[in-house]
């Protein structure tokens, strides 16, 4: 198998915030920040249901193993198979490893970070690869354990910044490694990524309205005679 990273992190060119990347002095929201407006109402249930310490403690933990996972994975597919013999991982990494000898005949990408000027979002996906097939295929690892509504539209907006970038991209999936199930995969695969474009850069819409609202709201609080009903 050949090797040929497209692109890989850290680029010394952008910075990372919260929220944002820094790059050529411009700030790019990140992808998964625009997708945070989008309502789940599921979530307040749950929160109502287990209490907020113990929603927040489930989060924090189930966010660090998909941290976790993510590190050992891209560690590995770098050549540093260390964290990918952690007794926690140890799963997920041999079946990442399974897929990707039966499927991926080349790597482009591990842990890329792109960005997209016109659009402004900028974002790091998890690899980029050529199959057996020669079809480009995004992917991003999920550990949680349902599916999120949001997962087509976090690929459609990385699809969008690498093309921008000019690498053509031919199909996207997730690859889902529940953590209780030790990680077993589950491809699901996007189809109509036209569609999940047009939803994504709506949020994206949104998300620039909510932050030009609180803008302009932090303004007028501030200044009582922006009160005044205009002549």
């Amino acid at each position: 198998m050949t090797t040929k990273f497209l692109v890989t992190v850290p680029d010394p060119a952008a910075t990372f915030h919260r929220g944002y990347y820094l790059i050529d002095g411009r700030r790019y929201p990140r992808v998964s920040a625009i997708l945070g407006v989008i309502s789940k109402p599921f979530l307040i249930t749950w929160i109502l249901k287990v209490g907020k310490e113990e929603a927040d403690r489930l989060r924090d933990e189930g966010a660090a193993f998909g941290t976790l996972v993510h590190k050992a994975l891209e560690a590995y597919d770098l050549g540093d198979p260390t964290l990918a013999r952690a007794p926690e991982v140890v799963g997920f990494a041999r079946s990442w490893r399974a897929w990707k000898r039966r499927y991926v005949a080349e790597m482009l990408g591990v842990e890329g970070q792109v960005h997209h000027p016109e659009h402004g979002f900028a974002g790091q996906y998890d690899r980029l690869v050529r199959l057996n097939d020669g079809r480009v295929v995004l992917i991003d690892f999920k550990t949680s354990k349902g599916a999120d509504a949001s997962w087509p539209l976090q690929l459609a907006a990385y699809k969008l910044a690498i093309e921008h970038g000019g690498q053509q991209v031919d199909a996207c999936l997730v690859l889902h490694m529940p953590r209780a199930e030790g990680g077993a995969i589950s491809a699901i695969w996007y189809e109509d990524m036209d569609r999940f474009a047009a939803v994504f850069l709506s949020v994206l819409d949104v998300w620039t309205h909510q932050q030009a609202h609180d803008q302009d709201y932090k303004t007028v609080k501030g200044d009582p005679f922006l009160w005044e009903v205009p002549a």
